[in-house]
């Protein structure tokens, strides 16, 4: 049984939602605060201890943390990168071919040194920076593989900034995800985007981050499209 309560007025809404699956407060919830963050406005969510889902424009209480906000949305969503409708798949198709072209001889160099797929590379490098190599995060990540400076210095980057070094470290990083997490592709994903300890932390799943349970499907999504495009 789904309850709903939308209210809008003076550019003000908030949705609530009760007794209902998870993937379908999230789609319900997206569908809306997508709209509203592409308009400029932060959109936050807050979950009672009774299960009810509340997502508002309005910090109305210290509960209610933040969803989405119309930075979220400068990066390129996998729907434009690789679109399922056959109506507009050449343009997605095009997209990630172009941004594969632009950097297939650093990726196939950072794939031969650290033992890793290219096209997975390509794939982390698609969501994570839309091929954009000057692309900086506001939590200070950078670059086409969106290294953070701390995983940039593990991994032997001396200049995020730098194409090439910015994939090598990146490629380094997944590789030794998927080590440490006997070659669990979906793992190794969630520890990119959330670290290795969110995931241990988890008990080995993907941890319950917004952000790292969209981001998984989206770099799989890409990396099997990936198989018709010639790396």
């Amino acid at each position: 049984m789904l309850s709903r309560r939308l209210a809008v007025a003076a550019g003000c809404w908030r949705l609530k939602l009760a007794g209902v699956g998870a993937r379908l407060v999230v789609a319900v919830g997206l569908f809306f605060s997508t709209q509203w963050a592409m308009a400029g406005n932060t959109i936050f969510i807050h979950a009672s201890a009774d299960g009810a889902i509340e997502i508002s424009d309005a910090q109305e209480t210290v509960d209610f943390r933040v969803l989405l906000s119309a930075a979220d949305l400068q990066t390129v969503p996998v729907d434009v990168l690789v679109p399922r409708s056959g109506r507009v798949k050449g343009s997605g198709q095009l997209f990630l071919a172009q941004g594969v072209e632009r950097f297939r001889a650093e990726v196939a160099e950072a794939s031969r040194q650290a033992r890793v797929d290219a096209r997975l590379v390509h794939a982390v490098m698609a969501v994570e920076s839309g091929f954009n190599p000057n692309a900086v995060s506001r939590a200070g990540a950078i670059g086409l593989m969106q290294l953070m400076p701390g995983t940039a210095r593990r991994f032997g980057v001396r200049d995020s900034r730098d194409p090439a070094q910015n994939i090598i470290g990146g490629a380094r990083y997944l590789s030794y995800l998927l080590d440490f997490f006997k070659n669990d592709m979906t793992l190794a994903l969630a520890a990119y985007n959330a670290g290795e300890g969110a995931v241990l932390g988890a008990g080995r799943k993907i941890p319950a981050f917004r952000e790292t349970i969209a981001y998984v499907p989206k770099v799989l999504e890409i990396y099997r499209r990936l198989e018709s495009v010639r790396i």
